[in-house]
């Protein structure tokens, strides 16, 4: 009964916000063309009354055209003005009289070329940053030296624009939201396929889009936060097959294969990139981009609503973060993708991608494990080898459909199927320990953007979304210490199995209104989640028959969650640097754990105050109060596995985590954006939160969720950008702290608070002088410090590099790269050399790479987390000599 009631509420709100009132319109089509008939892009065209008032405005697409809807009253006009203009182009204007309704009109644009007389003139061509309106252009070949082999080499030489460890990319100090080639969004949120594979020589420039935003209708209304990286080719790569073929061996039976094909025109653009390689990377760090950052933007973000799941089960493979790749991965790495953008009509386009990787990883380490609970550490060694192999496949169909400013649809389906298989061989405590997994997780996701503009002042916006995720686990473990707690020969196996299903689906409609110093926005959300996890643990015992089933180890949890949510703000701005906004929002949750329930409404306050376009730079201050949902995991009654010597169960309990966030941003640039600095603080105060009571012992762990009072995090990023043109020179410096007080329980039942404190500092720069040689160099420095009932634990570590790149000739090249390691009591040094070889006007280019000339063999590390002290080694790749030849065509 009352599941046909969420129906038909949620259907019934669909209908509402899906319906539209008829009315009789018209429409304006056309074109716009330069003085030589080739397509004019980004023209604006206004349609403005006989008083010069705006009644809408559109811009023309790449090919010039342009959509102008014409309403009612309008039609009741005696002229309406159509005005186009573009920069460097004179302003043209044409008429229209005797409008009819249902009647379409075309207007076309040829424009003239606009000649002013200047005192000085600039050479475009020559320089290397320019900017224009919210868009800065940085060219390319001045900061290249010729090595680059793909888009992400070339992105960390261009000054405001760092790329990080994990591959995620910095703008002017911000996140990217897109990665644009010529326009187009071709890889979504898997954006480092394009960036790890596609070829540099490709690129004639960079931009830099501040205030973006892709919807058109959003555009008119929102004051964006969003930045955005756009690649510009070779005009040369305009209308052709495009590409290069590269084929790679070396010692140590080392090899690759690559490929890269593109073909742009006017309504098609497709890539296509292959690569296959055991030089120490992992197909699988291209897909998924999500990096974590401090997003403190008080503006409308665009959803995209995706539930993971977290596994029961997991085989930790000990991976080295610290190292970069090449230098510790075992792997071979497979990927194939290929990303397609059509535009059927003006009006409509269609982007298709999809994603295969494969990747077949041996990972060893030696580690030992410090429990700094008490006075007395507990202490655990391991020798481990994992073999895991990891497949991934993924595919996007995404269909936009468009009438200039007025009306905005976008449908996004998202598949993904990813199997993995795990095999494990430790030595754990001088007792010999077996583990396989068996991983296998699928996806599947619509998502429906809708947006209309009712008039100039009033946009609606919808969000739909449905989906599901499954995960099956299959565990199977030999283990002398949990046979020996079972009570069960040392020959039995421990069988652990698991289900996770998610559904979720819901329904967000927002209303924009922007009365220029007042905006407002109201929003409505329906939406519902179902979580359904079941575990079971078994024991193959020999000369026992069939499996022995362990009902004190099952778990069957179904968690559902609905929520009806209604938020209000209001945003008025005193003058063009003040502007302040009050929220209120209001929600009603109905949570279940099959056990326990909970409902009711929560009330929750927000503010913000923003100070712009000041001399100093602009500032951002928020406060909000906010709720968290925990995972249903912390539910499960009763003990599971999460890894050959852990066991974990939750509480009947069910409680929101309520605290209070306080946010400050902080930027100011140059014209230029040359020079920038972006500094991010938030503070997280929460009444209560989820955390655990633990027993360890030297063979396993046994872990159960609490509710309890308290617990703080503070976050903070700093960001420094500059480039000095006449020293042609650029630096990078970038700094994280974070800090966090936790109550926990170990090996007591008393909670005391576990406080961490982590901070990093990075430090790059780069040099473009008109000379043979150029340099590079980067200083990262990490510090780790956990305290808890007494006990201090501190590590730190730092890592130095220098590139020197010397230009023999104009057809030889040599880098040299030097990097160490300072870890504790320990350094390790690592030194690799390129020679690149690139004839004059010829296809072939060849290169020789020559990879950790010290030979180092091994890599000491030690991390802290929580209560724990984790040291380990990890072998490295040991010294190769590597040839690569390269065909573009």
């Amino acid at each position: 009964m009352i599941a046909n009631k969420w129906k038909k509420f949620f259907l019934f709100i669909s209908l509402v916000i899906i319906h539209n009132k008829a009315q009789s319109q018209s429409e304006i089509i056309g074109s716009v063309e330069d003085y030589k008939g080739n397509p004019v892009e980004r023209a604006s065209i206004l349609l403005q009354d006989a008083e010069e008032n705006i009644l809408g405005y559109d811009y023309s697409n790449k090919e010039g055209e342009f959509v102008l809807q014409l309403e009612e009253p309008e039609l009741n006009l005696e002229i309406l003005v159509v005005v186009c203009q573009s920069l460097g182009y004179e302003v043209q204007m044409d008429t229209i009289s005797n409008l009819e309704s249902n009647k379409g009109y075309e207007v076309n644009f040829r424009l003239k070329e606009k000649i002013e007389q200047l005192n000085e003139v600039v050479l475009e061509s020559s320089q290397k940053i320019s900017a224009e309106g919210n868009v800065t252009t940085l060219r390319t070949a001045p900061f290249s030296d010729d090595t680059e082999q793909t888009v992400e080499d070339m992105l960390k030489k261009l000054p405001g624009i760092e790329v990080l460890e994990d591959g995620s990319i910095k703008a002017h100090g911000k996140f990217i939201n897109k990665l644009l080639i010529e326009g187009e969004d071709m890889f979504a949120n898997d954006y480092q396929l394009l960036s790890k594979n596609l070829d540099a020589e490709v690129l004639e420039a960079v931009e830099i889009i501040e205030a973006f935003e892709d919807n058109p209708v959003l555009a008119t209304v929102l004051d964006s936060d969003k930045v955005a990286l756009n690649l510009k080719l070779n005009d040369e790569l305009k209308n052709i097959w495009f590409g290069n073929i590269k084929v790679g061996t070396g010692t140590s039976e080392r090899v690759m294969g690559d490929a890269n094909i593109g073909l742009l025109r006017n309504k098609i653009k497709l890539f296509y990139f292959g690569n296959i390689n055991n030089l120490g990377n992992k197909a699988s760090d291209q897909l998924g981009t999500s990096p974590s950052s401090l997003n403190i933007s008080t503006a409308y973000q665009e959803e995209r609503i995706e539930n993971d799941i977290k596994p029961v089960y997991s085989i930790n493979k000990r991976e080295n973060n610290i190292l970069k790749e090449g230098q510790s991965i075992f792997n071979m790495a497979f990927s194939n993708s290929i990303g397609l953008v059509t535009k059927l009509t003006p009006k409509l386009s269609i982007r298709a991608t999809g994603a295969f990787i494969n990747d077949n990883q041996d990972q060893a380490f030696n580690s030992e494990t410090i429990f700094a609970v008490d006075e007395n550490p507990i202490n655990i060694q391991e020798i481990s080898h994992t073999n895991h192999i990891n497949r991934i496949g993924n595919g996007e169909l995404e269909l936009k459909y468009s009438i200039g400013s007025k009306s905005y649809l976008k449908n996004v389906l998202v598949y993904q199927n990813h199997p993995e298989n795990y095999r494990n061989r430790l030595l754990f405590n001088e007792n010999i320990i077996n583990q396989t997994l068996s991983n296998k997780e699928s996806s599947i996701y619509n998502h429906l953007n809708y947006s209309y503009a009712l008039n100039r002042r009033h946009v609606i916006n919808s969000y739909l979304y449905m989906g599901r995720n499954e995960v099956q686990q299959k565990t199977s473990i030999e283990s002398p210490i949990l046979n020996h707690l079972f009570s069960v020969p040392d020959d039995s196996f421990i069988r652990q199995g698991s289900q996770d299903l998610v559904k979720s689906y819901g329904l967000k409609t927002n209303l924009f209104s922007d009365w220029g110093k007042l905006e407002h926005r109201l929003d409505l959300a329906v939406e519902a989640l179902n979580k359904n996890r079941r575990t079971h643990l078994g024991l193959d015992v020999p000369n026992a028959g069939d499996n022995v089933v362990l009902d004190s180890l099952h778990n069957n949890l179904l968690f559902t969650q609905k929520e009806i949510k209604l938020k209000s703000k209001t945003s008025y701005s005193f003058s063009e640097k003040i502007k302040i906004g009050i929220g209120l929002s209001f929600n009603y949750l109905d949570l279940s754990t099959g056990i326990q329930s909970k409902n009711g409404w929560i009330f929750n306050p927000e503010i913000d105050l923003d100070l712009r376009k000041l001399k100093m730079g602009r500032f951002k201050f928020s406060y909000g109060k906010t709720y968290g949902l925990p995972e249903s995991n912390v539910f499960l009654q009763n003990y599971h596995l999460t890894n050959y010597r852990s066991f974990q169960r939750g509480l009947g309990d069910l409680n929101l985590i309520e605290r209070e966030a306080f946010k400050f941003n902080y930027r100011w640039a140059n014209d230029l954006e040359s020079q920038a600095i972006t500094l991010r603080l938030k503070y997280d105060n929460s009444d209560n939160k989820y955390t655990t009571t633990n027993l360890i012992n030297e063979n396993y762990s046994l872990s159960t969720f609490r509710f309890v009072s308290g617990g703080e995090r503070f976050s903070g990023n700093l960001d420094f950008t500059s480039y000095y043109e006449k020293l042609n020179f650029s630096t990078n410096l970038r700094t994280s702290q974070n800090l966090s007080a936790t109550p926990i329980a170990a090996n007591s039942s008393e909670f005391r608070e576990l406080r961490n404190y982590s901070s990093s500092y990075h430090l790059t720069a780069s040099t473009y002088f008109d000379s043979p040689i150029n340099y590079s160099f980067g200083l990262n420095y990490y510090k780790n410090e956990s305290q808890f009932n007494g006990i201090v634990s501190a590590s730190q570590w730092a890592n130095e590099s220098f590139e020197i790149t010397y230009f023999i000739s104009s057809e030889w090249s040599a880098t040299l790269n030097n990097e160490l390691y300072q870890i504790e009591n320990s350094s390790s040094y690592f030194l690799g050399s390129t020679i690149n070889y690139k004839p004059d006007n010829k296809d072939l280019s060849y290169r020789l790479a020559l990879h950790n000339l010290a030979n180092e063999k091994r890599l000491n590390t030690v991390a802290i987390d929580e209560f724990m002290t984790y040291r380990s080694s990890v072998p490295l790749i040991p010294r190769y000599v590597y040839l690569e030849i390269k065909y573009r065509f």
